[in-house]
């Protein structure tokens, strides 16, 4: 992969995550991609590995539960088949719950097809949004 090609995807991956267009990114991914999320899977149950479809799932019923979701692109850099993007999301509501973080993902992408991602975030932002006991 070049590295404008990987650039164009990791674009467009963003801009339907910015656009709440979550099913479309599958069209951009390999049928047996994975979506990895940094943690300690015994603190965080959704940390590791998990395939593409699912985790996208998943962001996008977390997206869609919130009364207003923004994902802010604040860097993109690509080499090669590599893509790194900087992003800032927030998600407000249901009511006065509101969860704001900064988060790095990694696309790394072969023959035009995301293969893996990459995810690393602020899982106590997280969970403080979502009510779970002790954050």
């Amino acid at each position: 992969m070049s590295t404008e090609a990987t650039r164009k995807i990791a674009q467009k991956w963003i801009g339907y995550v910015q656009d709440n267009h979550y099913e479309k990114l599958d069209a951009l991914a390999a049928p047996n991609a994975n979506w990895w999320v940094a943690g300690l899977k015994e603190k965080i149950p959704v940390a590791g590995d998990m395939p593409y479809t699912q985790r996208r799932k998943a962001a996008q019923d977390l997206a869609s539960g919130a009364e207003k979701s923004t994902t802010t692109l604040v860097g993109l850099m690509a080499d090669h088949n590599v893509a790194v993007l900087e992003v800032f999301r927030t998600l407000d509501g249901p009511g006065n719950r509101h969860y704001e973080t900064y988060a790095i993902v990694k696309l790394t992408v072969v023959n035009g097809k995301i293969q893996e991602v990459r995810e690393y975030l602020d899982f106590f932002s997280l969970y403080k949004y979502l009510g779970v006991p002790g954050f």
